[in-house]
C-alpha cells in the first residue's frame, strides 16, 4: 500500500518530469518493488517509461489526474472525491473539533442552545458553531477520562464552577483550536485549567496564561500534601524533573505557579487528575 505522501513524492515527479530524483525512502521502496528507474550512486535515473508506469500507479490510488490539485486538509468525506482510499488523508477525523461536556450548563450555539448535561455525554462541535459570546465559565480539562467520567467528580470542585462548561484540552491540532476559542472569548469569561497536579500540568496552566485572567484547579489543602501520599507518582515526578527545563525560571514570574512548583519539588509531588477521589476536594485558586 502506497501512501499519500509517497503519492504527492509521485504526482510531482509526474508535473515536473523530473529525469533525476535523490533516491530517498519512496524512490528506494518504487525502485523495488516496481522497477522503477535505474540507480545511478545516490540518484534514481528516470526516462519516459518510468513516467508511464508512475502514472498508471497514481491512478490506482487517485481519482483524478496528476495536474489535478488536491487540498490539503480535506476531512475523509472531502478527500473521496480525489482518492479512493479515504484515509489518505493525513487529518484525523476529529482533529478539528472541540470536545464539550456539561452537569447542567448548555451548550451555546449559533443555532440555539444545546443540552449536552448527559452522564458521559461528549459534545463535539466545529468551533464556527459555538456562540463564544455566550460562554460565562470554562474549565479546560487535560485527560479525556476525566471529561467521560465529569458527572463522577464535579462535586469536588467549588460549587460556584460546578456549573461551568467543560471543554477537553486535546491532542494536537486540538490543543491549538482551544487557543483560538480562548481568543474568541468575551474578555469577562472565567477561564480554569484543570491539570495533573505535577510539574507538567503547571506547564500546561502556564501555556494559557495570555491577556486574560487564568485560574487553576488544584487539590484542596496542596500545601499538606507530601510524598507518602497513597496517590503521589513519584517515579513520574522524578522523570519530569530531570528533563532540561528551568522550573524554577520557568514559574518564577507568578506567585501562585511558583508557589505550588516549589512545594512539589520540596516533596517529590506528581498526583494524576484521576485521583481526584481521594484528596479533600478541589479549589480553584487566579494565577498571579
Amino acid at each position: 500500500m502506497i501512501t499519500g505522501t509517497q503519492l504527492n513524492v509521485i504526482q510531482q515527479a509526474l508535473l515536473n518530469r523530473t529525469k533525476k530524483v535523490s533516491l530517498n525512502n519512496t524512490w528506494r521502496m518504487l525502485h523495488d518493488s516496481e522497477a522503477i528507474g535505474r540507480v545511478r550512486g545516490r540518484d534514481l535515473h528516470l526516462d519516459d517509461l518510468d513516467f508511464v508506469r508512475l502514472d498508471q500507479i497514481y491512478k490506482q490510488y487517485r481519482k483524478v489526474e496528476a495536474d489535478i490539485n488536491i487540498p490539503k486538509g480535506l476531512s475523509r468525506f472531502e478527500h473521496v472525491k480525489y482518492s479512493i482510499n479515504e484515509k489518505d488523508t493525513n487529518k484525523s477525523v476529529f482533529s478539528d473539533y472541540l470536545v464539550f461536556a456539561s452537569v447542567n450548563a448548555a451548550l451555546p450555539l449559533k443555532s440555539g442552545m444545546l443540552d449536552i448535561s448527559h452522564p458521559k455525554f461528549l459534545a463535539t462541535i466545529d468551533i464556527n458553531e459555538v456562540d463564544t459570546s455566550a460562554i460565562k465559565q470554562l474549565v479546560i480539562v487535560e485527560n479525556g477520562d476525566m471529561m467521560v467520567h465529569l458527572y463522577k467528580w464535579h462535586q469536588y470542585l467549588p460549587e460556584q464552577w460546578q456549573g461551568s462548561l467543560f471543554l477537553y484540552r486535546g491532542q494536537g491540532k486540538n490543543i491549538k483550536l482551544v487557543n483560538e476559542l480562548l481568543e474568541r472569548l468575551a474578555d469577562t469569561a472565567k477561564i480554569a485549567v484543570y491539570s495533573d497536579f505535577d510539574p507538567s500540568g503547571l506547564l500546561i496552566v502556564l501555556n494559557y496564561i495570555s491577556s486574560r485572567d487564568i485560574y487553576i484547579v488544584v487539590p484542596k489543602d496542596w500545601q499538606n500534601l507530601d510524598e507518602e501520599h497513597s496517590s503521589n507518582g513519584l517515579q513520574i515526578y522524578l522523570k519530569q524533573i530531570s528533563q532540561s527545563i528551568n522550573f524554577d525560571e520557568t514559574f518564577a514570574k507568578y506567585t501562585i505557579l511558583n508557589d505550588i512548583f516549589q512545594h512539589m519539588k520540596k516533596k517529590k509531588l506528581a498526583i494524576m487528575q484521576e485521583n481526584v477521589h481521594l484528596m479533600n476536594g478541589l479549589d480553584i485558586i487566579r494565577v498571579i
